[in-house]
């Protein structure tokens, strides 16, 4: 019987690896370029009968898995990168923005911890907060003069409830210190103005002692500026105080998440 070196080995563990994810590459591109925006459509019942089972008592190979997707999950997802959609524009649909997220999925860089989770991608988060201030109207400090996380004034959030949930509590801290210990002790003080009929539902969530102010305007948004919340084309603001970030003091590069 011929047995397998180490090298031998991982180069077939490596060839396998590359036909079996290029295959998944391909089936992304093909769902990014179909025109349509759902291949299939089914009352959520319907899905739900169909996708939602008990714990197999077998498990199954990835190709297995892979083609259970391809025929099953696949025709069934909204498609934002259709010519036909038209809900929101800031969706990966760019090449170089996919190459991103795959490669940020292949490294797996925990932002916990600078010295031994993420010796490069937390100084790539710094420089990205840097930018985004700098397009915000935020100064910067010099960079030798940034050593603690303290030193960035933000921090990159994924999803709008997250976001909007630490961009309410840091403000709400802003305007009175030591809420985030003690609570909201005079809610009236506090309030949030937004164009009415588009505000999103997770700023009611994450601000729940707080008075909303939905005003009749012409207005795409809100933003969070250096004097509080700003709606856009509408020339009204409501000062809330600015934003920091958020961290702990186990590590000078360490966060909370």
């Amino acid at each position: 019987m011929t047995m397998l070196s180490t090298s031998d080995a991982t180069e077939n563990t490596l060839y396998a690896d590359s036909q079996f994810l290029h295959r998944v590459l391909d089936i992304g591109l093909a769902f990014k370029h179909q025109r349509q925006i759902f291949r299939k459509r089914a009352p959520a019942r319907c899905i739900r009968d169909l996708l939602v089972d008990d714990i197999p008592h077998y498990g199954s190979t990835p190709d297995a898995v892979l083609q259970s997707f391809v025929d099953v999950v696949l025709p069934l997802c909204k498609n934002e990168a259709s010519p036909q959609f038209l809900g929101f524009g800031d969706t990966g649909d760019d090449a170089a923005a996919l190459a991103g997220g795959i490669l940020a999925m292949f490294t797996q860089q925990n932002l916990i911890n600078q010295s031994f989770d993420s010796p490069s991608a937390t100084f790539v988060e710094i420089a990205v907060l840097r930018w985004l201030r700098n397009l915000l109207g935020f100064t910067n400090s010099a960079v030798p003069e940034i050593a603690t996380v303290w030193d960035v004034g933000g921090v990159i959030t994924h999803g709008g409830t997250t976001s909007n949930t630490a961009a309410m509590m840091l403000a709400r801290e802003h305007m009175a210190p030591g809420t985030m210990s003690a609570g909201v002790v005079d809610p009236e003080r506090f309030g949030v103005v937004v164009p009415r009929g588009i505000g999103h539902y997770s700023v009611n969530i994450c601000s729940p002692s707080t008075t909303w102010y939905a005003l009749p305007i012409q207005g795409f948004g809100c933003m969070l500026t250096p004097v509080g919340v700003w709606c856009a084309r509408s020339a009204t603001s409501f000062v809330l105080g600015s934003t920091g970030s958020s961290c702990s003091t186990a590590s000078p590069w360490t966060r909370t998440r």
